[in-house]
């Protein structure tokens, strides 16, 4: 989810049916628990990166000190969503 209001966040608002507002809430949201985590792992989270979105960002996996998908724990929680991007950059 993203945090501020820019042309990403009304797309999922609109995609997810859902308000800006509420999108930008759940960017927070998931910003804080990914906080959280980084915390509980004394700083420390490796990641695997998948490669580049069209927006020139690094699309990683995370994983904690258990080598646990912090990922998936965000999805679980439903803090974040899965998006498929059509112009990804592989990292080979």
């Amino acid at each position: 989810m993203e945090t501020p209001k820019i042309h990403r966040a009304y797309k999922q608002a609109y995609e997810n049916k859902l308000s800006i507002e509420e999108i930008i809430k759940q960017g927070e949201y998931a910003k804080k628990e990914l906080k959280k985590i980084i915390k509980a792992n004394e700083g420390y989270v490796y990641f695997k990166s998948l490669g580049i979105d069209k927006y020139n960002r690094l699309l990683v996996v995370l994983y904690d000190k258990n080598k646990e998908n912090i990922n998936e724990k965000l999805i679980k929680s439903g803090y974040c969503k899965v998006f498929t991007y059509k112009n990804l950059v592989i990292n080979n």
